[in-house]
């Protein structure tokens, strides 16, 4: 009888000893997540949810500036740790972060994982988006999260005033005879018509550009600051100027930091082309009643400027494929919670599905019509060299708006003539 029991104890010990699994390690995600999109971003709701689903995953956000150089050191050290960025900007970022190596293409994780969006990221995303994010043949260089782009932010109470819901989408010409009439009722109240800024080039006149060309870019990706586009763009904005529309040298006016739609936050202009979220900034001054935000007329090509926000996956990163599911599970097209979140900030979703929020919330009209506009856009060309480009063509822009230069194409072969001779050995390849 004893050995009987002793032999049940040993099986009742062995069994219970087979049943036992030691928990599972987790995997920590490290995302360095840029200080304005933790801000802007569900991020820290968005981890909360996935560690509940996926108790082995830890999700943790850092803001750290890392370089190349510091990149490099660490990866050489073995000390390199996180697997992703939010944050940055495509026209600038994409191009020096694959030819330095520290970025990877994220298709292929995108093709393994088995989150239940993937199949639709690159099926459902804006084409014009899409074409942002490809880089030397591959479909995502990154993962864009959220879209900015330019619209025309105006005043509904003050076009209200002279007869107008909200500006034509036609074309400059019926924008300008909006705007004259808002100078004849509201300039002597110390209101101004409409106006844009000149100093983030690639926003405001790249913007109008659009409108007037489908072929904002040479094929080096340079701006094509000699078109009939640009040129268009240089004698519309002139005519603000001369018709006393635009207040006196507001367009290159230095304002610090990136507060050059203060004016129109301010309330000091009907009417501003410039970032569509300056006008949700808008409703802490002007009032949410008051502040509208729309296309940019389709004149002849319709187009505007835009830019993702996206992720990029760092080529050194550990638990690659675990970092791309959860962000295809936290920014993926179905997830509705993210994208209510994002249209609250005013930002846009780089995918087509969550804009039928839009159409059940009054308060998000506004995306639809940025939605029509942002299928009809031209992407940034990835290059090296974007930025260093605007410093260049910019203060030619100034001297043909103040009058210096009288004529705007000779204004835009001086620009060209120098970007050619302090580019060219620069430009991506």
């Amino acid at each position: 009888m004893k050995r009987i029991l002793v032999l049940f104890l040993v099986l009742i010990f062995i069994t219970s000893i087979t049943n036992f699994a030691l928990p599972a390690e987790q995997k920590v995600i490290k995302l360095n997540a840029m200080g304005w999109v933790q801000a802007e971003w569900p991020l820290k709701e968005l981890a909360a949810q996935y560690e509940k689903l996926h108790p082995d995953i830890k999700i943790v956000y850092e803001d750290v500036g890392i370089d190349l150089k510091k990149y490099q050191q660490l990866v050489k050290e073995g000390k390199f740790e996180w697997n992703a960025i939010l944050g940055g900007w495509p026209a600038s970022d994409t191009a020096p972060g694959f030819i330095s190596g520290m970025f990877q293409p994220m298709d292929t994780y995108v093709k393994k994982s088995k989150e239940k969006d993937a199949p639709l990221i690159l099926k459902d995303m804006i084409s014009s988006v899409l074409a942002e994010s490809k880089f030397r043949g591959r479909a995502l260089s990154s993962l864009p999260i959220t879209i900015d782009i330019d619209a025309l932010l105006y005043r509904k109470d003050i076009l209200k005033a002279v007869g107008y819901e909200k500006p034509p989408a036609t074309n400059w010409n019926d924008i300008n005879t909006l705007a004259e009439k808002i100078a004849g009722a509201f300039k002597p109240r110390g209101i101004w018509s409409i106006s844009t800024s000149i100093i983030p080039f690639h926003r405001g006149p790249a913007a109008i550009q659009q409108t007037f060309t489908k072929k904002p870019f040479l094929p080096n990706g340079l701006v094509d600051v000699t078109g009939d586009g640009m040129i268009k763009t240089m004698l519309l904005l002139k005519s603000w100027i001369d018709k006393g529309l635009s207040m006196p040298d507001s367009m290159w006016y230095p304002f610090p930091g990136d507060a050059y739609a203060e004016p129109y936050l301010k309330g000091q202009y009907a009417m501003f082309v410039y970032q569509h979220s300056a006008g949700i900034w808008a409703y802490q001054t002007i009032g949410k009643e008051n502040s509208g935000l729309t296309r940019l007329p389709k004149d002849i090509a319709g187009g505007t400027v835009f830019w993702s926000t996206p992720a990029y996956l760092y080529k050194d990163a550990p638990y690659p494929q675990e970092a791309v599911d959860f962000l295809i599970w936290a920014f993926g097209p179905s997830n509705e919670f993210t994208w209510k979140k994002i249209f609250e900030s005013g930002k846009l979703p780089p995918y087509r599905t969550p804009y039928a929020l839009a159409k059940n919330n009054p308060d998000w009209a506004w995306a639809l019509d940025m939605l029509a506009v942002l299928e009809e856009a031209t992407p940034i060309p990835n290059t090296t060299n974007f930025g260093a480009q605007l410093g260049i063509i910019r203060p030619w822009a100034e001297k043909y708006l103040s009058g210096q230069i009288k004529d705007p194409l000779e204004a835009m072969k001086g620009a060209k003539k120098e970007l050619d001779k302090q580019l060219s050995k620069l430009i991506f390849k």
